[in-house]
């Protein structure tokens, strides 16, 4: 058994974004973290139990949103920016079990309880129109962006205390494998996993379109292997073809949200 305790700090690298400047830099996102755990192994090393539980601190934190550009006539256009919007903390724990009770048969189970929110996320979101922004935050108020040019204002956005964005409250993977021996030196090898996934935002602007249901994602998996080191795997990954997003956002000018997916099912050899 081995039990630890750390705390670590870092951050992420300020940088700049397309406008004129000096209006178009933001500073270094900085994280101090906490964890606390303990790894251990029993029964002649066939279980194998580990828990950490962890806080996140976050401060000057990174947010990227469809915001005012200003261009060298002093005029601001609609586009992608990224500003130190606020600080935000998370915490949470993880467990995670590897049994084999016997040589040829291995279980794995990983659980994540996950808490993350904004402490403080407040944007300046641009309309090119002047039309309300489209959001599930709170709306504060707005002013006008080019007096006397155009219709185009500036809306404050209020999200903060809102879930932080692609953070599932739970995570759970689980997994079997099994190990037929065949021959001397060839062996079967059967497996099956799954990914289940509670819902999260994939944006910080909350709309609903950029927020990803729970899921379940399974997968498949045999493989003939030969203790001459040559192998064969057949594969299922996504068995029942779910449609999950790997990010979402707003795109600007146009003002309609798009998103990646993960792969469909996916077969081969």
């Amino acid at each position: 058994s081995l039990v630890y305790a750390n705390v670590a700090t870092g951050f992420k690298a300020g940088g700049f974004f397309v406008a004129q400047p000096p209006n178009n830099t933001f500073r270094p996102e900085t994280l101090t973290a906490y964890t606390f755990g303990a790894k251990n192994r029993f029964l002649d090393n066939k279980l194998q139990l580990n828990f950490e539980a962890f806080y996140w601190d976050y401060k000057d934190q990174q947010i990227t949103f469809v915001g005012g550009v200003p261009t060298g006539s002093g005029v601001f256009a609609q586009g992608s920016i990224t500003v130190n919007a606020g600080k935000s903390h998370i915490y949470g724990a993880e467990f995670e079990a590897r049994f084999a009770p016997s040589r040829n048969d291995l279980f794995n189970l990983n659980v994540q309880y996950l808490k993350g929110k904004y402490d403080s996320l407040v944007t300046a979101n641009f309309s090119p129109t002047g039309a309300p922004v489209t959001t599930g935050c709170r709306t504060l108020g707005s002013r006008a962006a080019n007096p006397g040019i155009n219709n185009a204002r500036f809306y404050d956005i209020d999200c903060s205390g809102k879930p932080t964005v692609n953070s599932p409250e739970w995570a759970i993977n689980v997994g079997y494998e099994r190990t037929f021996e065949l021959t001397g030196d060839l062996d079967f090898i059967a497996g099956a996993r799954a990914n289940i996934e509670s819902s999260r935002f994939m944006n910080s602007n909350y709309r609903p379109e950029e927020k990803q249901d729970g899921f379940v994602m399974a997968d498949a998996f045999v493989t003939l292997r030969s203790q001459a080191g040559w192998s064969v795997t057949g594969f299922v990954n996504n068995l029942t073809d779910e449609e999950v997003l790997a990010r979402a956002g707003t795109r600007p000018i146009l003002d309609f949200p798009v998103g990646t997916l993960r792969p469909p099912r996916t077969y081969g050899v």
